[in-house]
């Protein structure tokens, strides 16, 4: 029976392993090391005022120098191809919003409103004027018919005489 892979392969991991470490030790002590020389000389060049390193620095790497004291240019590079282009579209998305959209809304608005009053002065002068007109002919046509009821059966019987003698006179005079 064959061992299991682990075994087989231990002897040959096992080196690998420590060199790892060692590695990673070696490579801490280089961060550190960058770090400090970095702090050592920016105190070099700029822990003292007045002190002419700067400018001789600047004018030694001359294009070098502008390249990296203007960060490579990335923040003028991210805004003219990323910002500016998005601030163009935003503006232009706006535009779309307050004419557009906001005009469409707006428009059914005064649309609704505009037929509200017309509704409205339809509903004042046609219906109610109409409704309420039926309303006053009905009462003025009351009071004229309560004058003529007064309960006395002898004046009904008299106004129903004169009606018929009116109605055959109109018959006798237009239908000959």
């Amino acid at each position: 029976m064959e061992a299991p892979a682990a075994e087989r392969h231990a002897s040959s991991v096992e080196g690998v392993v420590d060199l790892a470490g060692w590695a990673e030790w070696g490579l801490m002590v280089m961060a550190i090391g960058a770090a400090v020389s970095g702090i050592l000389l920016a105190r070099l060049f700029y822990g003292v005022e007045g002190s002419p390193l700067p400018q001789r620095a600047a004018a030694a790497l001359g294009p070098l120098y502008r390249l990296v004291a203007g960060k490579y240019w990335v923040d003028e590079l991210y805004d003219a191809l990323v910002v500016q282009p998005f601030y163009r579209l935003c503006r232009v998305f706006t535009w779309i919003d307050q004419w557009i959209v906001d005009g469409a809304v707006n428009g059914a608005r005064h649309l609704t409103i505009g037929f509200s009053y017309l509704s409205s002065a339809f509903d004042r002068w046609g219906v109610d004027l109409a409704v309420n007109g039926v309303a006053y002919a009905f009462r003025g046509g009351s009071w004229v018919f309560r004058r003529l009821q007064t309960g006395v059966v002898q004046s009904y019987a008299a106004a129903m005489i004169f009606g018929t003698f009116v109605l055959l006179s109109l018959y006798l005079i237009l239908w000959k």
